[in-house]
């Protein structure tokens, strides 16, 4: 059985172990509404790094929102989804101390104002991470078996008061905006917000965005709608809550999100470091170690390493390089990184000189190979190098 589905015939003992009957025990499980939760479960969070563990792509560096189509990622699975840009910085922030919230959390997403800016009609300004359609199959949403689900959270803002953020689908056509009140500045809270399953609209249930889950940093009125009811447009909150990006220097920082079936918001879900870490490399990708922010002329750590098959300035195919786990789709960006100088470009590293990489070929969602020319000066049989990210997050 799995977490908030109903199981007749429950009984728990004096030691904590769910009886199902038929002589079927769960040890360690609890019991809620009637409901079971097994205590290894790994089924209850559809949100991927909640925790906000992993930064692979900036580790710890802060990224200001630059103005954006679509969905720029910062975090890993979170991303900023704004109008204008240099309107707030976005980063991961170590939890100090660690027990300010729990034990469970040890850094947060972390926004600051950069200005007082008055969102416009069309201006909009969201922290987002859509959830992987697969990941949400089973809720039943866009159909009369729509099933609930509970939002909880951590929050820390220095702005007092109603707060919003919405759920959105893929074509952001149907959106739930929703609110939460901070009650103290400065000082972190949990909050849950209980969702009704959406009983129409389309929501993707393969690898594209199948609910898109939006925390609101300031929106114009075009963005904003009536809290807790569904309604046929693109909102990023609730009408009449705070802007972040109005006051300066303003804060909102946030950790611990959850997104389960069922209307009870259970404690966080903790998940193994190398699963998590799974489960976030079906995204993105780097050869960089975890904790190295990708960037040119870093070092050979962790760098692919291939042998030149060619004579000096001659072109050749080089790989495959596999990837694991399998990616949600054909990375849309290859990106590659030189270990030893400041350029995009693979590296001989017995001469030194660099090989000019031309294009990433035969890519897939298990890997890719690539096409490069050998330097003047070197041979064949010289060792050779390069660093890689590639990127498949849903958009």
């Amino acid at each position: 059985a799995s977490s908030g589905s109903p199981v007749t015939n429950i009984a728990m003992d004096t030691s904590g172990n769910v009886s199902l009957g038929k002589g079927l025990t769960v040890p360690g499980a609890t019991v809620l509404n009637g409901s079971f939760t097994p205590p290894y479960s790994f089924i209850r969070n559809r949100i991927i790094n909640g925790n906000m563990t992993f930064d692979q792509r900036n580790e710890g560096a802060v990224i200001t929102a630059a103005t954006t189509a679509t969905l720029t990622y910062v975090l890993d699975r979170w991303a900023y989804y704004v109008s204008a840009g240099s309107k707030f910085s976005m980063a991961r922030y170590a939890m100090s101390p660690v027990t300010t919230v729990s034990y469970q959390l040890q850094y947060y997403l972390g926004v600051i104002s950069l200005s007082a800016y008055t969102p416009g009609t069309s201006d909009y300004f969201a922290v987002e991470q859509p959830i992987e359609g697969y990941n949400i199959s089973d809720l039943g949403w866009g159909t009369t078996n729509a099933e609930s689900v509970t939002l909880s959270f951590y929050v820390f803002s220095s702005i007092t008061g109603t707060h919003s953020g919405a759920l959105t689908n893929s074509a952001r056509n149907r959106s739930y905006p929703f609110v939460f009140n901070v009650d103290s500045p400065g000082v972190w809270q949990r909050v849950s917000v209980t969702i009704p399953g959406d009983t129409t609209g389309t929501w993707l249930t393969t690898n594209g965005a199948g609910i898109r889950v939006r925390f609101n940093m300031g929106a114009g009125s075009s963005f904003l709608g009536a809290a807790s009811t569904w309604a046929s447009a693109n909102y990023v909150g609730a009408t009449s809550s705070a802007n972040v990006v109005s006051v300066s220097a303003a804060t909102f920082y946030v950790s611990g999100v959850q997104l389960e079936d069922g209307t009870v918001a259970t404690p966080y879900e903790e998940n193994l470091y190398s699963h998590e870490l799974l489960s976030n490399q079906r995204y993105y990708q780097k050869s960089f170690s975890q904790g190295t922010a990708p960037a040119q002329n870093a070092g050979l750590v962790g760098a692919v390493t291939f042998g030149q098959i060619v004579a000096a300035s001659t072109a050749m195919a080089a790989g495959p390089i596999q990837l694991r786990p399998t990616m949600r789709t054909t990375p849309t960006t290859i990106t590659f990184y030189n270990p030893s100088a400041a350029n995009a470009q693979a590296r001989n590293i017995t001469v030194p000189a660099d090989l000019t990489v031309t294009t990433a070929v035969n890519s897939g969602e298990t890997g890719f190979g690539f096409t490069a020319t050998a330097a003047a000066l070197t041979a064949a049989g010289n060792q050779c190098a390069v660093h890689y990210t590639v990127d498949a997050e849903i958009a």
